[in-house]
């Protein structure tokens, strides 16, 4: 977002925000790409993202993902592919509201038609700083999800996007709280956590402190760390109740030991 040579302080914060979700929707144009482009219609399928997917709910029937991330690429990842059409394999874990969504199969004309689709009920995702498919509604100001990445191009005034920068636990909503909560349960009760790109920095005071205590709790557990630089974020992994770390330069290395 670039401000006009003379005045800089024309770029807000929001800006900025807007700017990179945007980035991170990457729909194919503004218009009926926003409305499009979602969890149950992927079209930025990766293919080593499929793979990694598939792979562990073959090698688990206890699949779940904790995620630090705004974007909706594990989404895309855990789908059913079903007589031509994708069919979503998780659901949002933590999330209080509705878990179905109203996916739009024509937003032109005068009257836009969607459908409705129940999420899946095998993997459970928790989005611990919000998503971009996910809103706070002006009209209710309850939490929404949505099948696509609208919310992110919406006027001002119209619902703005359910993200949550990284901030104490204390000062989570009780939705977000919610999420926080039972994505410790899980993490606790694994015994095998794989990390991918995340390096647990030590300013990163709350998310350190519920990893650090869900692997306290439960069985000894064993991470799988796949990160360009795992030898050297390692050391970031050591909490307690951790029996074993291995590391993996890459989603493609790990898929050959996993």
């Amino acid at each position: 977002m670039r401000a006009p040579a003379d005045d800089a302080s024309t770029v807000s914060e929001q800006d900025v925000v807007q700017y990179v979700l945007r980035r991170l929707c990457r729909p194919k144009n503004p218009g009926p790409g926003a409305y499009y482009y979602g969890i149950s219609r992927p079209n930025d399928v990766v293919p080593d993202h499929v793979d990694f997917w598939a792979r562990l709910r073959e090698s688990t029937q206890d699949l779940g993902v904790v995620t630090f991330n705004y974007d909706i690429l594990a989404e895309h990842g855990l789908q059913d592919y079903v007589n031509g059409k994708w069919s979503p394999a998780f659901y949002y874990g933590g999330f209080m509201y509705n878990q179905h969504v109203q996916k739009m199969v024509n937003v032109t004309g005068n009257v836009r038609k969607s459908v409705s689709v129940p999420l899946g009920h095998e993997v459970p995702i928790y989005k611990l700083h919000g998503s971009i498919n996910w809103a706070w509604e002006s009209h209710s100001d309850t939490l929404k999800i949505h099948d696509d990445v609208r919310a992110a191009f919406r006027r001002e005034g119209s619902g703005r996007p359910a993200i949550v920068p990284p901030i104490e636990e204390k000062e989570l909503t009780p939705e977000f709280a919610a999420i926080w909560t039972e994505a410790a349960k899980r993490l606790a009760r694994s015994e095998r956590w794989i990390i991918c790109g995340y390096s647990a920095p030590e300013y990163d005071v709350a998310s350190r402190a519920l990893l650090s205590r869900a692997a306290a709790e439960g069985p000894a557990k064993q991470i799988e760390l796949i990160d360009p630089n795992s030898s050297v974020v390692r050391a970031a992994w050591t909490f307690p109740n951790v029996r074993a770390i291995r590391t993996h330069d890459s989603i493609r290395e790990a898929l050959a030991i996993l």
